[in-house]
């Protein structure tokens, strides 16, 4: 009925292009539910991307109609976005076109496999994001093509797409940074990294063995199997000579990607939304305000990259809190990690942890990197250096002052930990210590490098158990081996030493502030009676200690002694022990 009302009626098909008016809006939400949406249903997308930007509830309405239309109902759910590589390929597509999602403020992403894949997925994700005012958490996952780039050789078409990637995704960053973004987390991306960096080496290479200065690398042509000709494309050779067709001009490699499967549609209502101008899509801030971010690779250091991570850092300095950096190849070289930290100046940044592979052959970040970083953060409330350390290469920066007077809790090697804990530095808000023995290959931590942390910590707390101005303050003390061989070894190490001495528990006796013990070990091995046996030992020596953690233990085994029957035998060995936690879970008995 109304269709035929408005054939041949130029004013009525014009107001069917014109904004919805209030008096509109009105009459649209006096419908019944099920007509409204038997309504929307009958639209197609552009129609319902210009009927959701006109109200909020018409944004619930169209999202949901949109979403079930194109079968991505599951997709969004509870302000969350999880894309993964299981999903439509034509997800980031569709959401590009569609409207602005209303409740949207984190997003997860992982990238579909595939080098020439990546410029797509990244011009999608950007429009995506540039499109939306409350997103807070941005996750980017590139493990998937990790896995697709273990072992693969460079071919010329990825380098291309290599090329136009790695500024799309700097724009990408940018645009996260400049839209209220607050978390930022980039996992893996180690061989992807390893991939981009074999086109330089290749560039390297013809440049020195080419006479010429240099040529650029073409992929090499290889004589496939000879294919008999068919009456079909016999038909198709003569259709070419006798309708021949025009010659292609030449293109740039940046203009020859918008013919290939990479190319983004423009979207069409993009350029004729009266209710979002152009403008609207462009960051809305130019100063980044990024609360945490977190590397989850080397892959943002890496030499197409390092530069623009630098700079986002800095242009983030006054907001940032938080910096999460792991590093899991040799990808950045060791001047790499020098520049990056003896350059960065973040003064409001209060928790730091740097995560390193143990199996690098040689430590890539040094010890006299990280702590001339510390030194230059007062701010620094939490400090956690995972990773190997070999003293024979390790020298550590000396302050002339008191260093990180708020730091709260401190985990890395004995060595940082005694670094730390000087009698220059007071720490009076310190309130856990986490020894990490980081043995690394043929590289043990010797038992004295050990005590001598703990010394520094009794030390510590024998100052401020004298002064009547700081009272003390109750600490957790984490011991964590990467063998439970070599925690054993230091477990009878002391035992030993305070029997044949009979002087007591010398350190572990000084420890008089010590409130909870946590025990932790590098790989899950099961929970022997042998063990429990020489840890309850071990804790006999604490005078005060009231609470005992197991971290990355194999509970809930067969054989393994009951929750309260092995809260009955920690507290026949250690009285004052009213509370044990096996994996974050307190037992009861």
């Amino acid at each position: 009925m109304a269709s035929s009302r408005n054939e041949g009626d130029p004013q009525g098909q014009r107001s069917l292009n014109e904004p919805l008016t209030p008096s509109t809006r009105y009459d649209l939400y006096s419908l019944p539910t099920e007509l409204l949406f038997a309504i929307l249903e009958l639209l197609d997308d552009e129609s319902i991307c210009k009927i959701g930007q006109t109200s909020q509830t018409f944004n619930h309405l169209s999202c949901s109609v949109f979403l079930f239309r194109n079968q991505m109902q599951d997709v969004l759910a509870e302000g969350r976005l999880n894309i993964q590589w299981t999903s439509s390929k034509a997800t980031l597509t569709v959401l590009r076109n569609a409207f602005f999602l209303a409740n949207l403020n984190e997003i997860h992403y992982d990238f579909v496999p595939g080098p020439q894949r990546l410029l797509r997925q990244t011009l999608d994700l950007d429009a995506l994001v540039q499109r939306q005012r409350g997103v807070h958490r941005v996750e980017i996952d590139f493990s998937d093509i990790d896995s697709f780039c273990v072992g693969r050789a460079p071919e010329y078409v990825d380098r291309q797409c290599g090329e136009a990637w790695i500024p799309a995704f700097m724009d990408l960053m940018r645009h996260i940074a400049g839209h209220e973004c607050k978390v930022v987390v980039v996992a893996n991306g180690e061989e992807l990294g390893r991939y981009l960096n074999e086109f330089a080496k290749l560039e390297e290479y013809v440049y020195d063995h080419d006479p010429q200065g240099g040529l650029e690398a073409y992929p090499i042509v290889r004589k496939g199997k000879k294919k008999k000709r068919s009456l079909r494309s016999l038909g198709s050779w003569i259709q070419a000579r006798l309708h021949p067709r025009k010659p292609r001009t030449l293109q740039s490699a940046a203009e020859s990607t918008t013919n290939t499967d990479t190319a983004i549609p423009q979207p069409r209502h993009l350029r004729d939304l009266e209710d979002q101008p152009e403008d609207d899509f462009k960051p809305r801030s130019s100063i980044p305000g990024l609360e945490s971010i977190t590397l989850g690779s080397s892959l943002m250091l890496y030499d197409g990259f390092y530069h623009f991570t630098a700079d986002l850092l800095q242009a983030s300095a006054q907001s940032l809190f938080e910096l999460n950096i792991d590093c899991q190849s040799d990808l950045v070289p060791l001047s790499g990690w020098k520049s990056f930290f003896t350059s960065l100046e973040l003064p409001r940044l209060s928790h730091i942890s740097i995560t390193s592979s143990f199996l690098l052959e040689t430590p890539l970040i040094r010890p006299e990197f990280v702590t001339y970083f510390l030194a230059r953060h007062p701010s620094l409330t939490v400090v956690r250096i995972n990773g190997p350390l070999d003293p024979r290469l390790s020298s550590f920066f000396l302050p002339k002052a008191a260093i990180l007077p708020k730091l709260a809790v401190a985990a890395a090697h004995p060595l940082y930990i005694s670094w730390l804990m000087n009698l220059r530095n007071k720490l009076p808000n310190l309130k856990e210590v986490m020894l990490l023995s980081q043995d690394h290959q043929a590289l043990s931590v010797p038992h004295h490098m050990m005590d001598d942390a703990l010394r520094c910590v009794a030390e510590h707390m024998d100052v401020h158990h004298k002064s009547p101005h700081s009272p003390a303050i109750p600490l957790t003390l984490g011991i964590r081996f990467t063998t439970y061989g070599n925690l054993d070894a230091w477990f009878r190490s002391h035992l030993l030493r305070n029997t044949q001495t009979q002087c007591g528990a010398s350190v572990l006796e000084r420890l008089v502030s010590i409130k909870t013990v946590r025990i932790s070990s590098f790989f899950l091995y099961r929970f022997e009676e042998d063990r429990f046996w020489l840890l309850l030992r071990f804790l006999s020596f604490f005078p005060q200690v009231e609470a005992l953690e197991l971290v990355d233990q194999m509970s809930h085994l067969d054989g393994e002694p009951d929750g309260g029957e092995l809260k009955k035998k920690v507290k026949a060995v250690c009285p004052g022990i009213g509370r044990v936690v096996v994996n974050g879970d307190a037992l009861r008995g």
